[in-house]
């Protein structure tokens, strides 16, 4: 066999192997209505004055403390879907509402003081949205996405890799990869910092990370404690992992050793309903499933994909009360299947 054609048959390969390919599949037709009805929520409900998504309490404003962190998912919905009017609209308010003397904030309201300010979960949205912003936008969208790439850039070259104050801020070795990988694409690695940050042993420490969840996952003391509902595991740092997985994947597809063990670590988090995670592991049947069969209480609860199965199914019967949540958690889910058509 020649090269190109072990090239070829390599390539084949590890998309068959990630789900990135996925014959036959078709998004449900009510999956489209959902999300339409979701979208105006977020652009028309769940958008607060200045530009940032928002959870409600009795139609007021709440969670902006994780207001940056939720408008990056919104982003990088609409950017995945090609909607450059919104993508600019938001990408426009995190670049001038979420940053405050030189350092990313979570809020302009949030009063973020003392070492209890930024942390990386605010950031790992955003980095996903820029790349999805640059790949699949206008040039106006493009020069956006990199402009507010820049600042992320600017700061973690001007103070070690730190985002703000204290180690939550900090882009450790496990997230630098995919850190790297969407400055590569936006043509920002040039100048110190970012050259390492591409080295094999920074992408060895995403795929160390990855294998030790997927270990305590698979522990069937830990599964015990999670099936009876007890906070054993941290779901919200994987939800993370899974953005970073994905941009890292996307911007890297002959990345051979990341991609089964982030198979691996998608059928686990499966397991416990992280249904984003069915994407990596290529379990689309159970994707449509979710997306054909929405549990109208999940709307009860914010984000489900941050909880595990018993935690979710209990949010969902505990009820939202008066507070309501943008379902930025089953929009991430239809645009998946856009990423996997537009695979090439």
């Amino acid at each position: 066999m020649n090269r190109t054609a072990s090239r070829f048959v390599l390539f084949v390969c590890l998309s068959l192997s990630t789900g990135m390919i996925a014959r036959g599949q078709t998004v449900p037709e009510e999956a489209d209505k959902n999300y339409s009805k979701f979208k105006k929520d977020v652009l028309s409900k769940f958008t607060d004055k200045h530009g940032l998504v928002v959870n409600l309490d009795d139609g007021k404003p709440d969670g902006i403390g994780d207001a940056a962190w939720r408008t990056g998912l919104a982003t990088i919905c609409f950017a995945i879907e090609g909607d450059n009017d919104n993508t600019k609209k938001y990408l426009v308010a995190l670049r001038d509402k979420c940053w405050k003397d030189g350092k990313p904030i979570r809020h302009p309201d949030s009063k973020e003081t003392g070492n209890k300010t930024y942390s990386r979960d605010q950031f790992v949205p955003q980095m996903v949205a820029c790349y999805f912003a640059h790949e699949n936008g206008n040039a106006e969208t493009r020069a956006l996405a990199k402009e507010l790439y820049k600042k992320f850039v600017d700061r973690i070259r001007k103070d070690d890799w730190r985002l703000n104050e204290g180690e939550a801020a900090t882009i450790n070795k496990s997230n630098q990869f995919a850190f790297f990988e969407v400055a590569n694409k936006l043509d920002l690695v040039e100048g110190p910092k970012l050259k390492n940050a591409g080295d094999p042993a920074i992408r060895e420490a995403l795929i160390l990370a990855m294998k030790e969840k997927s270990v305590e996952l698979a522990n069937p003391k830990v599964v015990e404690h999670l099936n009876n509902g007890e906070p054993v595991f941290q779901f919200y740092g994987v939800h993370l992992m899974f953005l970073e997985a994905l941009v890292t994947i996307k911007c890297r597809p002959q990345t051979q050793d990341l991609i089964p063990t982030a198979k691996d670590l998608g059928r686990q988090a499966g397991h416990q309903n992280m249904a984003p995670f069915l994407w990596l592991s290529g379990d689309f049947d159970k994707l449509v499933k979710f997306l054909n069969d929405w549990p109208a209480e999940f709307n009860n609860t914010d984000y489900v994909w941050q909880r595990s199965k018993a935690q979710q199914e209990k949010a969902a019967t505990d009820g939202g009360g008066k507070h309501e949540y943008p379902r930025l958690d089953y929009m991430l889910l239809r645009r998946l299947f856009d990423v996997e058509l537009r695979r090439k």
